[in-house]
């Protein structure tokens, strides 16, 4: 199975007159990826192939990307998945709260234009900062996404490893079922809003999953 790894990671503040540029990102190019806490982990543990695309890491948090900047990286890292040939899933790096001058939210930006490469027959996992704003188009272009339960986050390497990055069969699972990890998803009773975790609402409930991990907004 083959995964792309990739995304552009950064949380905004908006009241900062600075504007994050370039220069602010440390960007990591193909066999750079794998360097990434979690990356190796996620590989052992799950037997997948990983395909390292681009991982764009910013100085966080600081003022609003500057238009240019996100652009160039986003159409860096769509160019390097294009490239990759056959996925059977793509992984983001993500982080859930950055703002793109004349774009708005570019984690829903990214996960579009990703979708327009990939199409919509390979599943796109996130891994995200627990206090990400995420939109309702967000959730309706990706298929699972997780987020840190820390706060330092010790636990990157393990989000990315045993959520985000996810195994075959929980591919497989998303593949066929959507985000939720209801037996039918015909039949989920939070099927017709997008889920606030890995799995909707109600499943989140019934498998006593605290308020602290399943809180992500989706602003209507």
């Amino acid at each position: 199975m083959r995964i792309a790894i990739g995304g552009i990671s950064h949380e905004a503040l908006t009241f900062t007159p600075g504007r994050t540029t370039l220069a602010d990102f440390r960007v990591l190019r193909g066999p750079e990826v794998l360097e990434f806490p979690g990356v190796a982990q996620a590989v052992e543990t799950l037997r997948f192939e990983p395909v390292p695309t681009l991982l764009g890491l910013s100085r966080c948090p600081y003022g609003i990307v500057e238009e240019a900047t996100y652009r160039a990286l986003r159409d860096e890292l769509t160019d390097r998945i294009r490239r990759a040939g056959r996925l059977d899933g793509v992984c983001l790096v993500l982080h859930g709260a950055m703002l793109v001058e004349g774009v708005g939210s570019g984690e829903t930006d990214q996960v579009r234009a990703v979708r327009e490469v990939v199409g919509h027959g390979v599943p796109i996992a996130v891994r995200l900062d627990p206090h990400g704003t995420l939109t309702e188009e967000f959730a309706r272009l990706t298929d699972t996404w997780a987020a840190y339960r820390t706060a330092p986050h010790e636990d990157q390497a393990e989000t990315l490893a045993g959520r985000s990055a996810s195994s075959p069969a929980a591919f497989a699972r998303v593949s066929s079922r959507g985000a939720c990890s209801c037996a039918s998803r015909s039949s989920c009773p939070g099927r017709r809003r997008p889920p606030t975790w890995s799995r909707c609402g109600p499943c989140s409930r019934r498998r006593g999953a605290s308020r602290r991990t399943r809180g992500f907004s989706t602003p209507r």
